[in-house]
């Protein structure tokens, strides 16, 4: 049975230290880190990382058009 329930989306943690994480990385506007292509912003460099590999969908080309 989680311990905490995300008052916004309703995502369960069983641990305080998640819970506090996900709040601050998903639902504040905490982004240290951002992509280059789209301006997507990530809390944690690890989901930047991810978010580059599977690739954003941003058209470099739009910007020139």
């Amino acid at each position: 049975v989680p311990a905490f329930l995300c008052g916004i989306c309703g995502r369960p943690f069983k641990r305080r230290t998640d819970y506090v994480r996900h709040v601050r990385n998903v639902h504040e506007e905490v982004g240290r880190y951002s992509c280059n292509q789209c301006g997507e912003r990530f809390g944690r460099l690890d989901k930047l990382k991810r978010h580059d590999k599977r690739g954003c969908g941003a058209d470099p080309e739009e910007d020139e058009k």
